[in-house]
């Protein structure tokens, strides 16, 4: 009886488990919404599901971790695809469908009928040129005939060139892959370009750009370019000046960044690519602004200009003041080398008039000054240090007065370890309504950052250090914001916490692991300490220290790196960030590498 009772009991709890069975959770974390374009064929797909279920991916099993974290790579056609993910367990079964779009690749046009691809055309943007300047023009249409451009009814059938071959750029092959790879050439026929030197004297203004493809069988077709393009002499400068703080100067529309500029600075304006002002600050030099960030004054404003006939030194506790005499403000640029410690002054638009230059016989820090004019409109001071260490500099107007401020080594404690008396900025990245990077189980960065940058406190703070935190809780806080909290509370150095996520293209399996960004090469050592105490810590693939132009990375008055500790969408990594042992780790590690780093730097 006893033996028939358990048996029907057993029964029972058979038929009642699977009778209240709930389907497996399913969360698809990327891509995360439908519609999503991917910038590669081939991308991750990550998320989470029950653990112990079974997950397929567009019908292909998927390993899960044993949190139930899922991470795997797919590739889909072009055009819109529907990925479809299947979680079972117990007989139930969880479905997500979502749709993702791969733009189609360029394809050779059809050699009849005679075709111009109405996408493909260039200029896309008005553009307003000089005498000098060039015109470039670019179609996509039928292979092997007769393209030609006209610029409205001021010059018509100039003649445009077949291109052979077409040439793609795959960066994560050219950074992570054996460099064999990076430069990829397609098969794609019929695509023409053509260009037109301005001259001296050409005038048209808004003219349209037509093209005009006549094939040997003698078929046409024609098209227009959604750009237009105005010729100007530039006998009569156009100048604008910033109203916006910082201003940017771009080596091309929205291309890299070389100058950060403060509100009243001038610029010649010489011509025009949609929204940016090509400008002029040299003879031979030229740069970029967003049309949005200046004022363009009244015609007759003077080109910006002032000579340099002195300057001088001053020292001050904790810096050093070089102090140019101009006349109105003009944009300039600051270069930092390491071998030898220096930092090179360029002003754009100033002309040497220099007789003397005074040194404050109380400082120490500056070697030597000397001038030179390199070009025409171009002051340059090269500033000699006596620094095995740099360790900040600033610039900025007081009203007409250049003033370059250079940091001096601070002062170490009489007592204590390498970090007794030492101001660090601690930043933990993201916060508030920005999330970071998300996890496969839904971890997400902001929270992450957050714990390792409070441990990190507590670990400084034993040792001797003054530390400011941008955050301290899960609040929102710009970028402006943070760099002003760390110039302002004077930190010896930054460091910004975060923890990496991938774009499409990189294999997550692959490319992982911890790495460190810095900007300016007085920060280059520091994030070498880093990464070498990170890894040999954490014992995650050393993912590299990067150069990389970020907001926490271009603060010029202390070495400031940022951290990515681990990937977040790495469901091995994320498992590990999600501990707090882990994050006391990382934060040691940091330490250290910032010990390591003012042991090094010591003069």
């Amino acid at each position: 009886m006893v033996m028939a009772a358990g048996v029907l009991l057993g029964g029972v709890f058979a038929n009642h488990d699977q009778a209240f069975a709930q389907p497996p959770v399913l969360r698809l974390v990327y891509p995360p919404a439908d519609g999503q374009v991917v910038d590669s064929q081939t991308f991750y797909v990550l998320g989470s599901t029950t653990p112990d279920a079974t997950l397929k991916v567009n019908g292909a099993p998927v390993e899960l971790e044993p949190n139930g974290a899922f991470l795997t790579m797919v590739t889909v056609p072009a055009g819109a695809s529907m990925l479809t993910l299947e979680a079972s367990k117990g007989g139930e079964t969880t479905r997500v469908t979502r749709s993702v779009v791969f733009p189609a690749p360029w394809t050779t046009s059809p050699v009849s009928p005679a075709t111009i691809e109405k996408g493909r055309l260039r200029p896309a943007r008005e553009q307003v040129l000089q005498p000098g300047d060039v015109l470039r023009v670019f179609m996509k249409g039928s292979p092997g005939g007769k393209a030609t451009f006209s610029i409205g009814n001021f010059k018509v059938s100039l003649p445009m060139v077949e291109s052979t071959e077409y040439v793609e750029r795959d960066s994560g092959e050219a950074l992570f892959g054996d460099g064999t790879k990076a430069t990829l050439i397609r098969d794609v026929k019929g695509l023409y370009s053509g260009t037109y030197v301005v001259q001296p004297g050409d005038k048209i203004d808004s003219a349209i750009i037509g093209f005009k493809l006549v094939m040997p069988n003698g078929e046409i077709a024609t098209a227009v370019a959604p750009g237009r393009v105005t010729f100007e002499s530039g006998a009569i400068p156009r100048i604008a000046e910033f109203v916006e703080e910082p201003g940017i100067i771009r080596t091309g529309p929205n291309t890299s960044r070389t100058m950060h500029l403060p509100k009243g600075v001038r610029l010649w304006v010489v011509g025009q690519d949609g929204d940016f002002f090509k400008v002029r600050l040299a003879e031979g030099v030229t740069g970029w602004a967003a049309v949005k960030q200046l004022k363009v004054l009244p015609p007759g404003a003077p080109v910006p200009f002032s000579t340099v006939s002195s300057f001088r030194t001053i020292a001050m506790p904790d810096r050093t003041q070089i102090r140019l005499y101009l006349s109105e403000r003009l944009p300039f640029r600051v270069e930092q080398s390491d071998n030898p410690n220096r930092l090179t002054l360029t002003v754009y638009g100033a002309t040497a008039a220099t007789e003397s230059i005074l040194y404050d016989p109380a400082d120490k820090l500056i070697r030597e000054i000397r001038w030179s004019q390199p070009a025409a409109g171009a002051y340059q001071l090269r500033i000699d240090l006596n620094v095995k260490q740099q360790w900040g500099f600033d610039c900025y107007y007081d009203k007409t007065e250049l003033v370059l401020e250079v940091k001096k080594p601070p002062a170490r404690h009489s007592m204590g370890g390498p970090l007794a008396g030492r101001t660090i900025v601690v930043d933990a990245g993201h916060g508030g309504t920005e999330n970071g990077a998300i996890g496969a189980t839904l971890l997400m960065e902001k929270e992450v950052n957050l714990r390792i940058a409070l441990e990190l406190r507590e670990f400084l703070e034993k040792a001797g250090a003054r530390v400011v935190m941008t955050r301290v809780n899960d609040a929102t806080l710009e970028l402006p914001d943070r760099v002003k909290i760390a110039v302002e509370n004077r930190g010896d150095l930054l460091v910004s916490i975060h923890n990496n996520a991938l774009s499409d293209g990189f294999n997550p399996w692959e490319v992982h692991g911890t790495s460190t960004y810095y900007y300016h090469p007085q920060s280059l050592p520091l994030a070498r300490a880093l990464q070498r105490s990170l890894v040999e810590a954490l014992k995650l693939p050393d993912y590299a220290v990067f150069y990389r132009n970020l907001a926490m990375t271009r603060i010029t008055w202390m070495p400031a790196v940022l951290i990515e500790v681990a990937f977040m969408i790495n469901p091995k990594e994320e498992a590990l960030l999600a501990q707090p042992e882990f994050q006391r780790k990382a934060a040691v590690a940091i330490v250290k590498g910032i010990e390591d780093f003012f042991d090094s730097a010591a003069d």
